[in-house]
Parts: structure tokens; sequence; C-alpha cells
């Protein structure tokens, strides 16, 4: 049976708790890091920190190929904004207002609402 270098579990438990870990020589590389986000996440239920960390990896993903490939760019900007600003006000519960200061999240909040705000006006549209 394979076990995780990282946890020492055995890789289809593991996997429950990490997502997409990857093992390598310098060391654990993670997308998801499910310690971190129940970290981050504490002040929720136990039982919904896997759910939290799988369903963040989707929506970063499809959020960040879908601006790469500049579809929807208004909605996705905005899309971002309030997961940044979710991400921003889960880390100033758990951690102090100081972190996400630190870290920017607000301002990079802000930033996807000008986005939004600059696609409608290059389009021309006001809704």
């Amino acid at each position: 049976m394979l076990y995780c270098t990282w946890c020492g579990v055995p890789f289809g438990d593991c996997f429950t708790l990490r997502p997409f870990s990857i093992a390598n020589e310098v060391g654990e590389v993670s997308v998801t890091d499910v310690p971190a986000i129940a970290k981050v996440n504490s002040f929720m239920p136990t039982f919904t920190i896997p759910f939290l960390a799988w369903a963040a990896t989707a929506v970063e993903l499809f959020l960040g190929i879908t601006l790469i490939l500049g579809v929807w760019p208004r909605w996705v900007a905005l899309g971002s904004a309030m997961l940044l600003a979710l991400f921003g006000i889960a880390m100033a519960i758990s951690f102090g207002i100081r972190s996400p200061l630190d870290y920017s999240v607000f301002s990079a909040s802000a930033t996807a609402v000008l986005l939004a705000l600059w696609q409608t006006k290059r389009s021309g549209t006001s809704s």
C-alpha cells in the first residue's frame, strides 16, 4: 500500500483530507491546503472544511481560467471580487484584521470591482 509522504496515511484517505497534494524532491506542494483552510475557517463547523477546500479550489480555477480567456469579464470580475472579499472576511474573523491587510486581500477585491466597472464602461452598458 502507498502512503502519503506528508501525513503518512494511505493515499485514498490523504486525498480526502488534502485535495491535489503532490510530493516532490523539495517538499510538499499543495494547491488546496485543507489544514490552512481549517485555520482560516475555524469559525465554521468541522465537517464543512473539506467541502470548503474543494469548493474554493473549483471556484478559483473557474474564475482564473475565464478571466484569462476573457469569457464574461464583468461577471467573472464581480465573482472574483466577491470571493476575495469572503476570503478577507474569513481571515479577519479567524486571525484579526491585520492578516487580510498584510496580504492585500481587500485591495485585490477592490481591483476586481474596478475591472468589472471598467468592462461596463468599455462595453457602453449601464446594467
